[in-house]
Protein backbone atom coordinates (compact mmCIF):
# COMPACT_ATOMS: atom_id res chain seq x y z
CA UNK A 1 0.00 0.00 0.00
CA UNK A 2 1.42 3.31 -1.21
CA UNK A 3 0.96 6.84 -0.23
CA UNK A 4 0.85 9.57 -2.82
CA UNK A 5 0.84 12.46 -0.56
CA UNK A 6 4.44 12.33 -0.31
CA UNK A 7 6.40 14.95 -2.74
CA UNK A 8 9.44 17.08 -3.24
CA UNK A 9 13.11 15.70 -2.17
CA UNK A 10 12.60 12.59 0.40
CA UNK A 11 15.03 12.14 2.90
CA UNK A 12 16.33 9.10 0.83
CA UNK A 13 16.51 7.53 -2.39
CA UNK A 14 15.53 3.90 -1.24
CA UNK A 15 13.14 3.67 2.00
CA UNK A 16 14.86 0.45 2.50
CA UNK A 17 18.00 1.73 3.22
CA UNK A 18 16.85 3.23 6.40
CA UNK A 19 16.87 -0.45 7.90
CA UNK A 20 20.99 0.17 8.05
CA UNK A 21 20.43 2.47 11.01
CA UNK A 22 18.40 -0.22 12.89
CA UNK A 23 20.68 -1.86 14.77
CA UNK A 24 21.88 1.20 16.38
CA UNK A 25 19.03 1.96 16.93
CA UNK A 26 18.02 -1.39 18.61
CA UNK A 27 20.88 -0.95 21.12
CA UNK A 28 19.42 2.49 22.20
CA UNK A 29 16.07 1.49 22.57
CA UNK A 30 16.63 -1.08 24.30
CA UNK A 31 18.56 1.52 26.62
CA UNK A 32 15.75 3.65 26.95
CA UNK A 33 15.26 5.20 30.27
CA UNK A 34 11.38 5.70 30.35
CA UNK A 35 10.15 1.86 29.47
CA UNK A 36 6.19 3.27 29.06
CA UNK A 37 5.73 6.37 27.93
CA UNK A 38 2.39 6.08 27.63
CA UNK A 39 0.93 8.87 25.63
CA UNK A 40 3.73 9.47 24.08
CA UNK A 41 6.11 7.84 20.98
CA UNK A 42 6.64 3.91 20.56
CA UNK A 43 8.53 2.48 18.50
CA UNK A 44 7.68 3.68 14.66
CA UNK A 45 7.89 7.25 15.47
CA UNK A 46 10.73 6.68 17.68
CA UNK A 47 12.91 5.24 15.34
CA UNK A 48 11.78 7.64 12.53
CA UNK A 49 12.97 10.69 14.54
CA UNK A 50 16.19 8.92 15.32
CA UNK A 51 16.46 8.15 11.67
CA UNK A 52 15.19 11.70 10.28
CA UNK A 53 17.48 13.60 12.72
CA UNK A 54 20.48 11.52 12.21
CA UNK A 55 20.56 11.48 8.63
CA UNK A 56 20.24 15.55 8.50
CA UNK A 57 22.75 15.61 11.41
CA UNK A 58 21.44 19.89 11.93
CA UNK A 59 23.88 21.60 14.74
CA UNK A 60 20.37 22.72 16.16
CA UNK A 61 17.69 21.25 17.42
CA UNK A 62 14.29 22.48 18.90
CA UNK A 63 12.09 20.17 20.39
CA UNK A 64 8.21 21.66 21.17
CA UNK A 65 6.70 18.96 23.56
CA UNK A 66 8.77 17.02 25.84
CA UNK A 67 6.22 15.37 28.17
CA UNK A 68 8.31 12.33 30.13
CA UNK A 69 11.31 13.57 27.91
CA UNK A 70 11.86 10.35 25.55
CA UNK A 71 11.94 12.59 22.42
CA UNK A 72 14.82 14.43 24.11
CA UNK A 73 16.88 11.26 24.64
CA UNK A 74 16.11 10.01 21.03
CA UNK A 75 17.21 13.32 19.76
CA UNK A 76 20.23 13.15 21.95
CA UNK A 77 21.43 9.74 21.28
CA UNK A 78 20.44 10.90 17.02
CA UNK A 79 22.63 13.92 17.33
CA UNK A 80 25.03 13.87 20.20
CA UNK A 81 26.71 17.45 19.15
CA UNK A 82 23.93 19.42 18.59
CA UNK A 83 22.48 22.22 20.67
CA UNK A 84 19.09 21.13 21.81
CA UNK A 85 16.66 23.60 23.04
CA UNK A 86 13.42 21.56 24.51
CA UNK A 87 9.97 23.56 25.21
CA UNK A 88 7.26 22.34 27.19
CA UNK A 89 4.32 24.73 28.99
CA UNK A 90 4.95 22.17 31.80
CA UNK A 91 7.82 20.41 32.81
CA UNK A 92 6.03 18.30 36.01
CA UNK A 93 6.31 15.03 33.67
CA UNK A 94 9.63 15.16 33.55
CA UNK A 95 11.58 12.16 33.97
CA UNK A 96 14.61 11.85 31.77
CA UNK A 97 16.84 15.23 32.33
CA UNK A 98 20.28 15.88 29.90
CA UNK A 99 22.08 18.57 31.48
CA UNK A 100 23.72 19.19 27.87
CA UNK A 101 19.74 20.65 26.80
CA UNK A 102 18.12 24.07 27.37
CA UNK A 103 15.01 23.72 29.00
CA UNK A 104 12.95 26.38 28.41
CA UNK A 105 8.97 26.93 29.95
CA UNK A 106 7.45 28.49 27.17
CA UNK A 107 5.56 28.37 23.63
CA UNK A 108 7.59 27.66 20.83
CA UNK A 109 5.61 30.76 18.96
CA UNK A 110 6.48 32.75 21.91
CA UNK A 111 10.65 32.52 21.92
CA UNK A 112 13.05 35.13 20.42
CA UNK A 113 14.81 32.70 17.86
CA UNK A 114 16.86 35.46 16.64
CA UNK A 115 20.14 33.91 17.86
CA UNK A 116 19.39 30.61 16.45
CA UNK A 117 20.58 29.89 12.68
CA UNK A 118 17.40 28.93 10.95
CA UNK A 119 19.13 26.91 7.71
CA UNK A 120 20.86 24.58 10.06
CA UNK A 121 18.00 23.85 12.46
CA UNK A 122 14.99 21.32 12.98
CA UNK A 123 12.15 21.60 14.32
CA UNK A 124 10.49 18.89 15.99
CA UNK A 125 6.53 19.00 16.82
CA UNK A 126 5.02 16.85 19.53
CA UNK A 127 2.51 19.38 20.98
CA UNK A 128 -0.79 18.98 19.95
CA UNK A 129 -0.79 22.32 18.38
CA UNK A 130 -1.70 23.11 14.92
CA UNK A 131 0.80 22.42 12.35
CA UNK A 132 -0.57 25.48 10.27
CA UNK A 133 0.15 27.62 13.27
CA UNK A 134 3.12 25.81 13.54
CA UNK A 135 4.20 26.34 9.56
CA UNK A 136 3.19 30.34 9.95
CA UNK A 137 5.43 30.49 13.05
CA UNK A 138 8.63 28.53 11.45
CA UNK A 139 7.92 30.87 8.05
CA UNK A 140 8.23 34.13 10.79
CA UNK A 141 11.43 32.94 11.66
CA UNK A 142 13.18 31.19 8.48
CA UNK A 143 13.06 27.66 9.70
CA UNK A 144 13.15 24.75 7.20
CA UNK A 145 13.08 21.50 8.37
CA UNK A 146 10.30 20.60 10.72
CA UNK A 147 9.56 16.77 11.57
CA UNK A 148 5.32 16.71 12.64
CA UNK A 149 4.28 13.77 15.09
CA UNK A 150 1.09 14.96 15.57
CA UNK A 151 -0.11 13.95 12.01
CA UNK A 152 -3.06 13.09 12.39
CA UNK A 153 -5.46 11.09 9.22
CA UNK A 154 -8.78 13.14 8.22
CA UNK A 155 -11.46 12.71 11.09
CA UNK A 156 -8.98 11.83 13.98
CA UNK A 157 -6.53 13.86 16.06
CA UNK A 158 -7.30 16.69 18.42
CA UNK A 159 -4.94 19.03 16.60
CA UNK A 160 -5.37 20.47 12.90
CA UNK A 161 -2.57 18.43 11.01
CA UNK A 162 -0.86 18.58 7.84
CA UNK A 163 -2.09 15.71 6.83
CA UNK A 164 -5.33 17.08 7.84
CA UNK A 165 -4.85 20.16 5.14
CA UNK A 166 -3.45 17.89 2.47
CA UNK A 167 -6.69 15.94 2.66
CA UNK A 168 -8.41 19.17 2.57
CA UNK A 169 -10.60 18.27 5.52
CA UNK A 170 -11.77 20.38 8.19
CA UNK A 171 -10.48 20.33 12.09
CA UNK A 172 -14.10 21.53 13.70
CA UNK A 173 -13.81 19.50 16.90
CA UNK A 174 -11.42 19.68 19.86
CA UNK A 175 -11.01 16.36 20.16
CA UNK A 176 -11.62 13.71 17.89
CA UNK A 177 -9.94 10.69 19.84
CA UNK A 178 -12.69 7.62 19.37
CA UNK A 179 -11.67 6.04 22.61
CA UNK A 180 -12.35 8.66 24.67
CA UNK A 181 -15.06 8.92 27.37
CA UNK A 182 -16.59 11.85 28.35
CA UNK A 183 -19.07 12.61 31.12
CA UNK A 184 -22.40 14.16 29.48
CA UNK A 185 -21.29 17.34 31.98
CA UNK A 186 -17.83 17.13 30.08
CA UNK A 187 -19.99 17.13 26.57
CA UNK A 188 -22.25 20.00 27.36
CA UNK A 189 -19.08 21.84 28.47
CA UNK A 190 -16.63 20.76 25.37
CA UNK A 191 -20.09 21.75 23.00
CA UNK A 192 -20.65 25.56 24.86
CA UNK A 193 -17.01 26.14 24.24
CA UNK A 194 -16.75 25.06 20.92
CA UNK A 195 -19.60 27.16 20.20
CA UNK A 196 -17.94 30.30 21.35
CA UNK A 197 -14.64 29.08 19.68
CA UNK A 198 -16.95 29.14 16.11
CA UNK A 199 -18.66 32.17 16.80
CA UNK A 200 -15.37 33.93 17.30
CA UNK A 201 -13.41 31.80 14.58
CA UNK A 202 -11.39 34.37 12.67
CA UNK A 203 -9.89 35.37 15.57
CA UNK A 204 -8.29 31.91 17.16
CA UNK A 205 -6.56 29.13 15.30
CA UNK A 206 -7.47 26.12 17.32
CA UNK A 207 -10.46 25.49 14.88
CA UNK A 208 -10.31 24.86 10.93
CA UNK A 209 -13.18 25.09 8.18
CA UNK A 210 -13.05 22.98 5.25
CA UNK A 211 -11.67 25.42 2.92
CA UNK A 212 -9.10 25.02 -0.36
CA UNK A 213 -6.87 28.27 0.71
CA UNK A 214 -4.59 26.31 3.60
CA UNK A 215 -3.80 23.19 1.12
CA UNK A 216 -2.82 26.12 -1.78
CA UNK A 217 -0.87 28.15 0.49
CA UNK A 218 0.87 24.46 1.83
CA UNK A 219 2.18 23.65 -1.38
CA UNK A 220 3.17 27.41 -2.10
CA UNK A 221 5.49 27.27 0.98
CA UNK A 222 7.33 23.95 1.38
CA UNK A 223 9.62 22.33 -0.69
CA UNK A 224 8.71 18.57 0.70
CA UNK A 225 6.55 16.70 2.57
CA UNK A 226 7.35 13.30 3.59
CA UNK A 227 5.82 10.08 5.47
CA UNK A 228 8.65 8.14 7.59
CA UNK A 229 7.27 4.74 6.67
CA UNK A 230 6.19 2.05 9.44
CA UNK A 231 8.76 -0.03 10.23
CA UNK A 232 6.34 -2.35 11.54
CA UNK A 233 2.67 -1.90 10.75
CA UNK A 234 -0.76 -3.34 12.59
CA UNK A 235 -3.11 -5.35 10.55
CA UNK A 236 -5.52 -2.67 12.08
CA UNK A 237 -5.06 1.26 11.88
CA UNK A 238 -4.64 3.14 15.46
CA UNK A 239 -7.87 3.45 15.67
CA UNK A 240 -8.75 -0.15 15.22
CA UNK A 241 -10.16 0.04 11.61
CA UNK A 242 -8.87 -0.99 7.98
CA UNK A 243 -6.03 1.68 6.35
CA UNK A 244 -7.94 2.32 3.47
CA UNK A 245 -8.17 6.11 2.88
CA UNK A 246 -7.86 8.49 4.57
CA UNK A 247 -6.09 5.98 7.18
CA UNK A 248 -3.71 4.98 4.20
CA UNK A 249 0.08 4.61 4.65
CA UNK A 250 3.22 2.91 3.50
CA UNK A 251 4.01 -0.42 3.69
CA UNK A 252 5.82 -1.30 6.76
CA UNK A 253 9.40 -2.00 5.93
CA UNK A 254 9.45 -4.96 8.29
CA UNK A 255 6.48 -7.49 9.06
CA UNK A 256 5.51 -7.83 12.33
CA UNK A 257 7.00 -11.29 12.15
CA UNK A 258 10.09 -11.06 10.84
CA UNK A 259 12.57 -10.05 13.45
CA UNK A 260 12.97 -12.04 16.88
CA UNK A 261 13.97 -8.94 19.15
CA UNK A 262 10.83 -6.98 17.47
CA UNK A 263 8.47 -9.98 18.98
CA UNK A 264 10.08 -9.35 22.08
CA UNK A 265 9.58 -5.71 22.05
CA UNK A 266 5.68 -6.35 20.95
CA UNK A 267 5.61 -9.01 23.94
CA UNK A 268 6.73 -5.98 26.27
CA UNK A 269 4.15 -3.98 24.88
CA UNK A 270 1.51 -5.75 23.23
CA UNK A 271 -0.77 -4.07 20.91
CA UNK A 272 0.43 -0.56 21.39
CA UNK A 273 4.53 -0.94 20.78
CA UNK A 274 3.21 -0.55 17.05
CA UNK A 275 1.81 2.32 17.06
CA UNK A 276 1.68 4.31 14.13
CA UNK A 277 0.28 8.18 13.20
CA UNK A 278 1.86 9.32 9.86
CA UNK A 279 4.90 11.23 11.58
CA UNK A 280 6.21 13.56 8.93
CA UNK A 281 9.05 15.21 7.80
CA UNK A 282 8.07 18.75 6.29
CA UNK A 283 11.45 21.30 5.18
CA UNK A 284 10.24 25.09 3.60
Amino acid sequence: MGNSRDFGNPLVDDEKSLLDLLPEFMEIWEERPIKENYFGMTFNHSFGVFAIARILNLPNIIESGVWKGHSSYILRKACPRARITSLDIDFGNLVFIDESITYLREDFGHVDWSQVDPNVTLCFFDDHVSSLQRLYEMKWWGFRYAIFEDNWPAGEGDSYSVRHILDHYAHDKLERFSNKKLTLKSLVKRALFESVLTRYYFHQHLLRRENNADYIALIRNIDAYWEFPPLVKYPENNWGGSWAFPYDAKNSLLKLESDGKLIKLESEEPNRAFHYGYLALVTI
